[in-house]
């Protein structure tokens, strides 16, 4: 297989898909964050086709945890093209995604439904809310879902308008997005990379049930990173991050 190096190693897959791109809109400054959720992308999708293929998984769910992970790389994309307000639409479905993936995990005599076509969203998203509470990663992404509720939401009628007049961190995204003249000051695509850290964790934690896998650490815990990734650049990621965990929901619902 001429592309195998990108599925079983990290930093082609950093190379040859994360940076597939133009020139990067990003500020240097996120650069290194990128890198370090190109790993836990690459880790997820890698171990979701190592137990599908070893038959150690649900076949359905195991092709549905693939497609999860892999739902991250165009997001990363728009982030570093300069498209916060595209990134943050399909991080919302992304986001329905990652719920539709724990509740199969839970649940998994929905499955056949599922493939029958059955709309099981609305469902997902419900247990999800409802899981909320039991611990910290499922509160991030209830609340990250909350504040995203206004982008492509099907029960509201000319959505792009709500977003855009929303006086917080999502509304000024779009709008620096409809006004690619004017400088964009060095937060404009926080919005976005703090919504992948908190639903590729998400995403880790339903995996890691999926897997049954007590060594698969979910990101911000597993240190097995260090093996793949510069000194430095973990070093500047967690920085950002321990910024991103403490305040990063009131980052995205911030009145500015």
């Amino acid at each position: 297989m001429a592309n195998l190096s990108i599925v079983t190693n990290p930093t082609e897959f950093f190379e040859q898909v994360v940076l597939d791109t133009p020139n990067s809109e990003l500020p240097e400054i996120y650069e290194p964050v990128i890198r370090y959720f190109s790993y836990y992308i690459w880790r997820g999708a890698f171990e979701a086709r190592r137990k599908y293929l070893q038959s150690r998984v649900q076949s359905d769910l195991g092709l549905l945890c693939l497609a999860t992970y892999k739902g991250f790389i165009p997001i990363v994309h728009l982030v570093r093209l300069g498209y916060p307000g595209d990134a943050l639409t399909l991080l919302r479905t992304t986001i329905e995604r990652i719920a539709l993936l724990g509740y199969l995990v839970q649940n998994t005599n929905e499955i056949e439904k599922y493939n029958r076509g059955k709309t099981l969203y609305k469902k997902a998203n419900k247990w999800a809310k409802n899981e909320w509470n039991k611990d910290e990663t499922t509160n991030q992404w209830g609340y990250l879902y909350g504040s995203m509720s206004k982008l492509a939401h099907s029960n509201i009628e000319a959505t792009a308008g709500h977003v855009v007049a929303d006086n917080n961190a999502i509304g000024k995204a779009f709008r620096m997005y409809m006004q690619p003249g004017e400088d964009k000051n060095i937060d404009f695509c926080e919005p976005p990379l703090i919504g992948l850290l908190f639903g590729i964790r998400t995403a880790d934690l339903f995996a890691k049930k999926l897997f049954d896998d007590q060594k698969f650490d979910l990101i911000l815990e597993d240190k097995e990173c260090l093996t793949y990734l510069p000194a430095k650049v973990f070093e500047q990621s967690v920085q950002m991050f321990e910024k991103w965990v403490s305040e990063g929901i009131q980052l995205l619902a911030k009145k500015n």
